[in-house]
């Protein structure tokens, strides 16, 4: 399968050869990409705000920014084409500047683990429904901070210490929640049952 489009929505600052996504897309698609790529690409390495926070073209940083690149190929008649996110992570913690109460900043949060569960959960229930996402790869729960040299892996899904890999907890807890979830659907789906 040939991915294509490698698109990464501008955050400022930015360099001086850097090209918007949206853009980039539009200019892949008069050149006649829609007839030789299956998939494009879109990764979101900075994310602000709730999940279901709705795409505007003046914020990049939502979650929901692949409906904006859903909308180009639909313009550009690339209605079968897929869209892969090939990588994407918890949230920043400061709210992005200028913005609608449509982003939440995640700051004194009682319980962290359970806000990155309950915005994953969100996250996972979104993108799943979206039928024209082929794959979604996630990587930390938390980006390590540009001071942090101890630990690279700090609030990643797997970490390392001391030459031995341990699961975040935010994904204990997140796999008992699908779990539950799933048992709620079959249950829903034969009309018979108890949810343990």
């Amino acid at each position: 399968t040939l991915v294509a489009g490698g698109l990464v929505p501008l955050t400022s600052p930015h360099g001086p050869g850097d090209m918007d996504d949206l853009l980039y897309l539009t200019r892949l698609y008069k050149s006649g990409a829609a007839g030789y790529i299956p998939v494009v690409s879109l990764r979101l390495p900075s994310l602000h705000g709730e999940p279901l926070a709705a795409p505007w073209e003046s914020e990049s940083r939502v979650l929901r920014r692949y409906e904006l690149v859903r909308d180009l190929m639909l313009e550009n008649g690339h209605s079968d084409g897929m869209i892969w996110l090939t990588g994407f992570s918890w949230p920043e913690l400061e709210p992005a500047s200028g913005t609608t109460n449509e982003l939440v900043s995640y700051n004194n949060m009682p319980d962290p683990v359970d806000t990155q569960v309950q915005w994953f959960s969100q996250a996972y229930q979104i993108i799943k429904s979206q039928l024209y996402i082929g794959a979604a790869f996630y990587g930390c729960l938390n980006p390590p901070a540009s001071t942090d040299t101890h630990r690279s892996d700090q609030g990643c899904l797997i970490q390392l210490e001391n030459n031995r890999a341990s699961v975040h907890p935010a994904f204990t807890a997140l796999s008992q929640a699908m779990a539950l979830e799933d048992s709620y659907q079959e249950m829903i789906s034969t009309g018979s049952g108890e949810i343990d």
